[in-house]
């Protein structure tokens, strides 16, 4: 029977939140934007050290091996001769 068409069912109703979203309370809890700049006077940083404590360390001393030269002396090269000044004699 092509008269009995039935009618499409009505679309789902959306419910309205009276209370606000916890997403909507977390957008409103961000801090508010800074204050203008103001004139500020120079600020003072205080350092403080902190002791520390060191353990006293005797001092080691390392004992190096003595090399014995297995290779011949290196020889140094003759010096070239120095010009000499001549000075009047007397």
């Amino acid at each position: 029977m092509p008269g009995n068409v039935e009618p499409p069912p009505p679309p789902p109703k959306r419910l309205k939140l009276t209370q606000p979203t916890p997403v909507r309370n977390q957008l409103r809890n961000i801090a508010p934007a800074p204050p203008p700049p103001q004139p500020t006077q120079p600020k003072t940083l205080v350092l403080k050290t902190i002791p520390l404590k060191v353990k006293q360390v005797a001092p080691t001393t390392i004992k190096m091996p003595v090399r014995q030269r297995t290779q011949q002396p290196i020889r140094l090269a003759p010096k070239p001769p120095q010009p000499q000044t001549l000075q009047p004699t007397e």
